[in-house]
């Protein structure tokens, strides 16, 4: 198992997050 720096992950994490609410919110204003 590699070492992963904190800060990578965090990094990793909030990219995920935004783009998740970046397609929920494009669905949301599409009305689906």
């Amino acid at each position: 198992m590699p070492h992963l720096n904190m800060y990578s992950v965090f990094i990793l994490l909030f990219s995920l997050c935004l783009v998740f609410f970046s397609f929920f919110f494009f669905w949301d204003a599409e009305g689906l």
